[in-house]
This record gives structure tokens, C-alpha cells and sequence, in this order.
């Protein structure tokens, strides 16, 4: 699982989370990694998602 999170007033920071262990990330670059890397699969997702010509409209 992946959280990320944006603030008016503190930098923005992300989670990650999975069995029993958890990561808290507040480098910006670690930061901006983890929202390309989220950005990349929800394009991805959404593109397939659209053009699977064997599922109806």
C-alpha cells in the first residue's frame, strides 16, 4: 500500500506499508520517486483499462 500526502503548511511525504512493516519517507526525492512510480502504474492501469478490445462497452 502506498499513501501519499501533500500538506498546505509541511512538505509532502509518503508511506508505504505492507505485512507487519511500515515506511515513513519525507525526502523529497525518495518523495518524488514514489509519486512517478504511482503516476506510471495508475496510466498504465487506466490505459488498459480502456483498450481491452475483447470487453464490451
Amino acid at each position: 500500500m502506498l499513501y501519499l500526502m501533500k500538506f498546505t503548511d509541511a512538505p509532502p511525504i509518503a508511506y508505504t506499508e505492507s505485512m507487519r512493516t511500515g515506511h515513513l519517507m519525507d525526502d523529497p526525492a525518495l518523495v518524488r520517486e514514489c509519486q512517478t512510480a504511482y503516476d506510471l502504474a495508475l496510466s498504465d492501469a487506466c490505459h488498459t483499462q480502456i483498450h481491452w478490445p475483447w470487453r464490451g462497452p
